[in-house]
């Protein structure tokens, strides 16, 4: 008999014991964190905001003329003080080639594994005055996370040790 034909009773209690929906009790806690067990309040440092996007013209040409960089494959990283004395954030430009990725969908996943590795790794930048960072991709073909990861935790030490 077709699931079509039971009384919609039935059916939901099927659904119900193949999809449950109810989260485990142990996750209801107050500070309770999916990610690694960490607090609500811990998780707050790892965020990647619209404040830390670089986005004004003249900044972005300032740091691509007087910029240094150093090149973490797949990463080139080019840094620059922030010439804003207002700004109180690290801002961070994220370039993935046309002419290298043809495929926009290809372009995409690489911003986000690199975003993902900032946000997670941008604690290790401790100084006080904000920085201005550009992650431009250099490789030819879709990496996996990893080295894209390891590329930009060993860029932000580099960029700390300077």
């Amino acid at each position: 008999m077709d699931a079509e034909f039971w009384p919609p009773a039935a059916r939901k209690a099927v659904r119900n014991l193949l999809f449950p929906t109810k989260r485990p009790s142990n996750t209801n806690r107050p500070g309770y964190s999916p990610q690694q067990g960490l607090t609500l309040a811990q998780m707050g440092t790892f965020t990647f905001g619209k404040d830390q996007h670089l986005t004004r013209k003249k900044i972005i040409e300032l740091l691509f003329q007087k910029g240094n960089s150093k090149s973490h494959f797949p990463l080139r990283v080019i840094y620059l003080p922030h010439p804003d004395p207002t700004c109180k954030q690290h801002q961070v430009l994220i370039s993935v080639p046309a002419r290298t990725i043809r495929k926009a969908v290809s372009r995409n996943t690489i911003k986000r594994r690199i975003r993902e590795g900032y946000r997670l790794n941008k604690s290790l930048l401790q100084s006080n005055p904000p920085i201005c960072v550009a992650y431009i991709y250099m490789a030819r073909e879709v990496m996996p996370t990893p080295p894209i990861h390891e590329a930009v935790r060993s860029s932000l030490q580099w960029i700390q040790s300077r």
